[in-house]
């Protein structure tokens, strides 16, 4: 299996390197997050963001990339750099896949918070995308797919569509817990 890239990064007011390997959605949020941090705290211009990490990406291919397309990508901003660089590294139709991903979960025997928060996680790898499910869709995505166990005690509580998908989460990690006391 092939090494996975991450990000390592000693301090936010440090430049982040993005170790070698093949970039994954999560490495490339992370290394975002990373270079984004560290332009808020060195107060780096948007005109001078992607010449100031280029070289910070340490897997040769990556850098090669950047290398070949210098000129467009320096003139660009950070977030069409990120752009490109998703689109030319991630795996093709990588977002159709984790949304299907994320639309095909069910809790099954998992705790309901650790499920939710496990879902919460992969669909914030789509934000900035069509695929990413908003708040609205995101807690009618959880509620479709509880374990049927669970179904029941929800719709009995009627729960509010006023709660934000925080209040919801948790109200229903109430009625989970009491679930699986019952079941302990």
């Amino acid at each position: 299996m092939a090494k996975t890239a991450s990000v390592d990064q000693s301090a936010p007011n440090k430049p982040p390197k993005l170790l070698a390997g093949d970039l994954t959605p999560e490495a490339a949020r992370d290394w975002e997050d990373a270079c984004s941090t560290y332009f808020l705290h060195k107060d780096v211009e948007a005109k001078n963001q992607v010449k100031m990490i280029a070289s910070r990406m340490l897997d040769r291919r990556l850098h090669t990339w950047y290398l070949t397309q210098r000129a467009t990508l320096n003139a660009g901003t950070f977030d069409a750099y990120m752009k490109m660089l998703k689109k030319d590294w991630l795996e093709a139709n990588w977002e159709t896949k984790l949304r299907k991903k994320v639309m095909g979960s069910q809790q099954g025997t998992r705790p309901f918070y650790e499920w939710a928060l496990d879902l919460q996680d992969q669909n914030s790898l789509l934000y900035g995308n069509d695929a990413h499910l908003n708040d609205v869709q995101l807690r009618n995505q959880l509620e479709a797919n509880l374990c049927d166990e669970l179904t029941t005690p929800v719709l009995r509580a009627k729960l509010p569509s006023t709660l934000t998908l925080k209040e919801w989460i948790e109200e229903v990690r109430l009625l989970d817990d009491k679930r699986l006391e019952d079941l302990a």
